[in-house]
């Protein structure tokens, strides 16, 4: 092989990465998981019984409710009924206080129709013997006895609109649930492809590198060194495959530092990487997925590294508005071809007119959360450092209780020069 070859398998530059990338744990990307299949299926089952005991303890609080509000809504009615009995010629107030007191608490926590029905009956027949009495003894007219069924019949249209109420909640609950539960399903899937995927990588990297240092024939050495890059290759391959997998899952949101955020990882990054390292603080929180954003950030440095070398710098960047928030990654490197820019654009996911783009699966990592949250991704030149810029852009927190970002959408992935400023 010639020289430039052997140069390349060994030493990471510009075309190839850095061999170990860390992971927002910190962790090495070909290290073994620190946890096993058994331990992922245990943490699996301990999660699902959490989940069940917290739905009892809740299904139990709700029937306590339920009681406790029948309980005071006849209670109420009854001392309604008294007031009725002794004050006839104020019995009109009393009767729609036991009715609306009826409406809040069944409508708050429905007891069932059953139970709903035979207080509804009891209620109708204790006024209607009340009011009765009370057109015998010549206190009320004829026409006030017209005000019972007209106000069963209300009542009884409330009873149906309140089970139809709960009826779709409970519909919507169990879609809740289903969705919840194939996130967990895929984030136990995640783990245990990175523990599947990581494991033989690293068992293959330790018999190469094992093997490189009993190897004296040069001829050898060189395509042991060949193989060595390529499992690099594939490592760097998985971790962008967990990522997407991870940040299609469901989200935690958190008000995050985003200061601190952009420190830990120039800080992860700068333990591997021979790269001048720059911060530039923003100054504020954000509203994110502390996992999601760290991967987001670990896609756009790996990015940057593709296209630098050793001493290169590469900036970690935010500045927080109240209706936006930047997030870039920018680098002292050779930029992204011209090409390259309206293929990103464009969304394809490969590249042959820029030889240090590889499969375009990073940055799609990226734009897919940008999706989720309703922002962008916007790619270009960096005007301070002279190479390749990546801008994520999401909500801020007047966006949030807007709707989300006004710039996300179909087109979530721009050149930098076709946003407006």
């Amino acid at each position: 092989m010639t020289d430039a070859h052997r140069t390349d398998a060994r030493t990471p530059d510009a075309r190839t990465p850095d061999a170990r990338t860390p992971d927002a744990h910190g962790t090495d990307a070909h290290g073994t998981d620190a946890h096993g299949t058994d331990a992922h299926r245990t943490d699996a089952h301990r999660t699902d019984a959490g989940m069940i005991d917290a739905g009892m303890m809740d299904a139990n609080k709700a029937d306590a409710t339920v009681t406790r509000n029948f309980v005071v809504w006849i209670v109420l009615t009854v001392l309604c009924l008294i007031y009725m009995w002794f004050f006839p010629a104020q019995q009109t107030i009393p009767y729609h206080v036991a009715w609306a007191v009826f409406i809040l608490a069944y409508a708050s926590s429905p007891w069932s129709t059953r139970r709903a029905l035979i207080g509804l009956v009891c209620f109708w027949v204790a006024t209607a013997v009340i009011m009765v009495s009370r057109v015998v003894q010549g206190f009320v007219e004829w026409e006030e006895i017209v005000e019972l069924p007209l106000m069963d019949g209300i009542m009884l249209l409330v009873v149906w609109h309140i089970r139809e109420r709960q009826r779709t909640l409970a519909r919507l609950q169990a879609a809740a649930n289903l969705v919840r539960a194939r996130s967990a399903s895929r984030e136990r899937l995640t783990r245990l492809t990175s523990h599947e995927m990581r494991t033989p990588l690293t068992i293959a990297r330790g018999q190469i590198e094992l093997l490189l240092t009993d190897e004296p024939d040069p001829s050898r050495r060189e395509d042991l060194e060949v193989v060595l890059d390529e499992l690099d290759r594939l490592g760097r391959a998985s971790d962008r495959l967990i990522r997407a997998l991870d940040v299609q899952g469901e989200q935690d949101i958190e008000h995050l530092d985003l200061d601190a955020i952009l420190h830990e990882t120039a800080r992860r990054w700068s333990a591997v990487a021979d790269r001048q390292w720059v911060v530039d603080p923003a100054g504020g929180k954000v509203w994110s997925s502390a996992e999601r954003l760290r991967a987001c950030l670990d896609t756009l440095v790996e990015n940057a590294l593709r296209y630098t070398g050793p001493g290169d710098r590469i900036r970690l960047h935010g500045t927080i508005a109240p209706s936006i928030v930047t997030i870039g990654v920018s680098d002292s490197g050779t930029g992204f071809a011209h090409g390259r820019l309206e293929e990103i654009a464009a969304g394809a996911p490969e590249s042959r007119a820029d030889p240090l783009a590889q499969t375009g699966l990073g940055l799609g990592i990226v734009r897919m959360y940008a999706e989720s949250q309703g922002g962008q991704l916007t790619i270009g030149h960096s005007p301070r450092d002279g190479g390749a810029e990546v801008l994520l852009h999401l909500p801020g927190e007047r966006s949030r209780y807007a709707g989300g970002y006004a710039g996300g959408g179909r087109e979530a992935t721009r050149r930098r020069d076709d946003v407006p400023s």
